[in-house]
């Protein structure tokens, strides 16, 4: 247990490195602080929930789980929330309203970033069949890890952007 401890200590600069370097990307990509400041919020919740459903499904801490996944979470998190965010932002672009565009942006992008997760989660569960306790651990967190990068990064956040925009809307309106 001293040396996971000590491992994973070494790992936190590593993840925080990624999570500043994702946040530069998306910033550089979307060209948006409310992007940044959301795909941060993002991020952090995907680490919360990593840690929860490994816990409910009863993974132990270890240096692949508590490092590699949260890293591979991270640089997935950022390509689901970067294709979701600029497909709104196309259907914004052209004059629709926020709640139009969420879900004709979504409808657009949907499919292949669900496909995208699919495929990715399918692997990393393979890794189920495996014979060795960490690799399957391993399997298990990444697979889960997608899945929720997924949510939480090409569903939740773009929402909550439209939702931002949408109070704009009704507020520019109405003042």
């Amino acid at each position: 247990n001293l040396e996971i401890e000590d491992e994973v200590g070494t790992a936190v600069p590593f993840i925080m490195a990624t999570f500043l370097v994702v946040l530069v990307v998306v910033g550089i990509s979307l060209k948006s602080g409310r992007s940044v400041l959301l795909t941060a919020i993002g991020l952090a919740m995907m680490i919360v929930w990593l840690k929860g459903l490994s816990n409910v499904v009863g993974l132990k801490s270890s240096t692949v789980l508590d490092f590699i996944v949260p890293i591979a979470m991270i640089s997935l998190g950022a390509d689901f929330v970067i294709h979701s965010v600029n497909r709104y932002r196309e259907e914004r672009g052209i004059g629709l309203a926020p709640r139009l565009a969420f879900r004709l942006g979504m409808a657009g992008v949907l499919g292949a970033l669900a496909l995208a997760m699919v495929t990715d989660a399918i692997a990393f569960f393979s890794n189920v069949s495996a014979n060795i306790e960490s690799v399957i651990q391993f399997g298990i967190g990444a697979g889960l890890a997608i899945m929720s990068a997924f949510v939480i990064m090409g569903i939740t956040v773009p929402l909550a952007l439209m939702r931002l925009d949408a109070w704009r809307a009704r507020d520019g309106a109405t003042g």
